[in-house]
């Protein structure tokens, strides 16, 4: 390999000699590496032509493998490239854009970076940029871009739209400015910007992860084609009857030959698109193309116009795969033509060309050779290859159009297969339950359809249908926001809705994207205790906040906490992103979601009882510091008034159980809580400055009661660290659930409050056959109980500990007078 890699570089640096100052010589209609750097990939962000130079300018996040990324006050240090470079084709290489009044220092030692913000190397293009003096020279924080950057040719400036804000970069003073004032776009994310010269305009086309009021009345994830007055600096949204539908990761482009834009295809969150628009540039309409054939649908994908072929080129991509086909579209015969060539891949590709040498200079996006990181990967090796445009022999003449047609991001069957009736299934799994025997985990197996893991997820039981209610993900796991049903007497999995939506490819992964989906849907997360099944409703109730760009208030959500956010003032803004709560309704039957109505802040612990979803009011994070735990004595920190709600679903809204003191502390994201339908009562557990705490809150008294268990039966008399998952039994009348004894995470076991007694007892149950003792309270696994069979139902996710793979389904009936226990 290293040979290989050592001889492609030795091709290029011939042809760079080659090129003197007139170009790369490089074969026609093939692509051709030119460079290769190990760090400055921009991941999602794309760069254009600037005519007035002569090379290819790029500005964007920057992909660097590191420990420490940094964040807009807290820069990356010794970074591998300046914020701007620029890709010059007769010199061959990326070099750095630096300010005229700090090239000479700048060139010695570059500055910090400043991320507008980060996770692991990660970032969202919906977090707001500042624009500050850093390091001596005004700069915005670096951001993701996507396609919403162009380059105005009449005044020498780049225009980028990223987090809500519209920077302009003058190419001759290499200097950055706000050029926007007053009303502007929602801050969109993977759309597209292109100039048009007729109108002197560019024109802002797709994008997502926003909230905004949809053709109904519900919130929908998008917004329609914005136009922005170069002259005046200001930008309107454009009244047009037809526009494209949805979607992100695709480009348009101007066709200086038919004076029209071009867009295909495009990443609907639920599909790719595979459909081709046109811009009139003279009357401002859009058009749908009514070409017969066109290329398969993608996102992702580079798109190109070559004013000496007359053609709108598109390429590479990728839809359930990687694509490296390169098709071109003739707008004056609204023909698509197949071409020969094989794009290169990479997780991102973005290109550009030299119109007037028909030379197309494309940039990939890849992993480093050798890192084996699944999570929280960082695509930082940047390959630049080109490919010089010859009409003649440029034609796939042998190929055969197609119809247009989407496709969906998860392919039907995987939703579908093994979930229709099967009486022989059935049969087999209502002998299993009946024979179930006791305090012994039970594989509930060979299920007609498995789901997929859902990271860090709970889950809940519809006592209506007899289903398991499994929801989350996200992070470096599954990104579907559907529901997976567990039909416990089917012995199979249900997935509604069947096409779910998902994040487009950027995040990969550690990001909860921002807004909803384009279906006005929230977007996957961590599951947790976020929802549970409401028998008032017959809908299932989650607490899934929203994303949002600080300085961005979406009017669907001005009844949501928090209604008046502080962000600061001019560019003293405290945070670059902030945080609605909502409270969503999911109908199980016509898989439908609606944004019900403010949820409370830091809600991450709901529970089913008969009255309804009641929930804690509590923020995790709040006391959850190694700081404030060192520093303060517990006892001494602030109370919290973490109160009981309960959801009255018909009024829209949450009503306060609790009226007063004390309260449980030291809550948590594993808290857990259950509903004792013996007392009409919450048992909470996981308070205190160990979370091993044990609370109640009767509905009568409407009033919180430290409990204090007898814990001589347990060995050391150590009561549980909490793990989140429990579930209650009525008719052994237990909190039943598992976890280990502070400090001891290796020492992970079943445990069972008996209420009656007031008592913890550790349960000598063995972990099922082949799986880790410790899984049983790892993060991926949850618990719930089924009152029509009488069984503790566990979902459990892959046994190599991964968040990839699928669940399987675990039953084990509790008796707790057969039971032997630890001492």
């Amino acid at each position: 390999m290293k040979n290989r890699i050592i001889v492609s570089l030795g091709i290029v640096l011939l042809l760079l000699t080659a090129c003197g100052s007139g170009g790369l010589d490089i074969p026609n209609n093939t692509w051709t590496m030119i460079s290769r750097d190990e760090n400055g990939a921009r991941r999602q962000s794309s760069f254009r032509f600037v005519n007035s130079g002569g090379y290819f300018l790029q500005w964007g996040f920057v992909g660097h493998v590191t420990e420490f990324y940094g964040d807009p006050e807290s820069p990356l240090q010794e970074p591998p490239e300046y914020d701007l470079v620029y890709f010059d084709p007769a010199v061959g290489r990326w070099q750095n854009h630096l300010p005229f009044e700090k090239e000479e220092e700048w060139s010695r030692q570059l500055p910090p970076l400043h991320m507008v913000s980060s996770y692991q190397g990660m970032a969202t293009g919906s977090s707001r940029p500042q624009l500050k003096q850093r390091e001596g020279a005004l700069r915005p924080d670096l951001n993701l871009v996507f396609d919403q950057v162009a380059y105005d040719s009449n005044r020498d400036r780049m225009v980028f739209f990223t987090g809500g804000r519209t920077f302009g970069y003058e190419i001759g003073s290499r200097s950055w400015s706000d050029i926007a004032e007053g009303t502007a776009p929602p801050p969109v994310t993977g759309g597209s910007l292109a100039y048009d010269p007729e109108n002197d305009e560019m024109v802002l086309v797709g994008g997502g992860h926003v909230a905004e009021p949809g053709p109904d009345g519900e919130v929908v994830g998008y917004t329609g084609t914005w136009l922005y007055d170069c002259a005046n600096e200001t930008w309107r949204r454009l009244e047009a009857g037809i526009e494209p539908p949805p979607r992100m990761a695709s480009r348009h482009v101007y066709d200086s030959k038919n004076k029209v834009m071009v867009l295909f295809g495009g990443d609907a969150q639920s599909h790719y698109r595979a459909d081709t628009w046109i811009y009139e540039t003279r009357s401002r309409q859009w058009r749908q193309s009514e070409s017969t054939g066109c290329p398969p649908a993608r996102a992702g994908h580079f798109t190109v116009f070559d004013p000496n072929s007359g053609w709108v080129i598109v390429g590479g991509g990728y839809n359930r795969e990687d694509l490296t086909d390169m098709w071109a579209y003739d707008a004056s015969r609204d023909r698509w033509l197949k071409l020969k060539g094989e794009v290169p891949k990479g997780w991102h590709v973005t290109a550009d060309v030299v119109p007037e040498e028909g030379l197309i200079v494309l940039t990939t996006s890849t992993k480093p050779e050798g890192d084996a990181m699944t999570c929280n990967e960082i695509y930082s090796v940047r390959t630049t290859y080109a490919f010089r445009i010859e009409k003649e022999g440029l034609v796939d003449e042998e190929h055969n159009s197609t119809a247009q047609q989407e496709i969906s991001k998860r392919a039907e069957a995987e939703a579908t297969r093994g979930t229709k009736p099967d009486s022989e299934r059935r049969t087999d799994q209502l002998k299993r339950l009946r024979e179930m025997p006791e305090n012994e985990w039970v594989l509930l197996e060979n299920p007609g359809r498995r789901a997929p893991l859902r990271t860090w997820g709970s889950c809940s039981f519809d006592t209506k249908r007899g289903w398991i209610i499994y929801w989350g993900g996200g992070h470096c796991g599954y990104g579907g926001n559907d529901y997976d049903f567990y039909d416990v007497e089917a012995n199979t999995w249900i997935s509604r809705p069947v096409i779910p939506e998902y994040p487009e490819r950027a995040w990969d992964k550690g990001i909860n994207p921002a807004g909803v989906t384009f279906g006005g849907a929230p977007w996957i997360r961590h599951g947790r205790k976020v929802y549970a099944y409401d028998p008032v409703s017959d809908k299932i109730v989650n607490m899934k906040k929203i994303a949002l760009t600080a300085g961005y208030e979406p009017e669907p959500l001005s009844d949501c906490e928090p209604r008046n956010p502080d962000f600061g003032e001019g560019e003293n803004f405290t945070r670059s992103g902030y945080s609605k709560w909502g409270t969503w309704l999911f109908d199980p039957e016509g898989a439908e979601w609606q944004l019900l109505c403010s949820g409370l802040p830091g809600l991450d612990l709901t529970v089913t009882t008969p009255r309804g979803v009641m929930a804690v009011d509590y923020d995790w994070g709040a006391l959850d510091t190694g700081n404030s735990m060192e520093e303060v004595p517990f006892e001494e920190l602030p109370q919290k008034e973490n109160a009981a709600f309960l959801l009255d679903v018909a009024q829209g809204k949450w009503v306060k159980l609790s009226k007063n003191g004390p309260w449980p502390q030291n809550l948590y994201e594993m808290t857990a809580l259950v509903y004792d339908s013996r007392r009409k009562q919450l048992i909470l557990h996981g308070g205190g400055p160990e979370r091993t705490e044990l609370w109640s809150f009767q509905l009568g008294r409407s009033l919180w009661r430290k409990l204090k268990p007898n814990t001589t039966n347990l060995p050391g008399g150590e009561a549980p660290v909490c793990r989140r998952e429990a579930a209650y039994i009525p008719s052994q009348d237990v909190f039943f659930t598992c976890g280990y004894p502070h400090g001891k995470s290796d020492d992970a076991g079943v445990y069972v409050y008996r209420v009656g007694e007031n008592a913890w007892y550790r349960v000598n149950i063995p972990s099922p056959v082949g799986v880790p003792q410790r899984s049983i309270a790892a993060q991926n696994r949850a618990f719930t109980y089924d009152p029509e069979h009488n069984l503790i139902l566990m979902v459990l996710g892959d046994r190599s500990g991964s968040d990839a793979g699928s669940v399987a389904v675990y039953a084990l009936r509790y008796n707790h007078s057969k039971a032997s226990f630890v001492k």
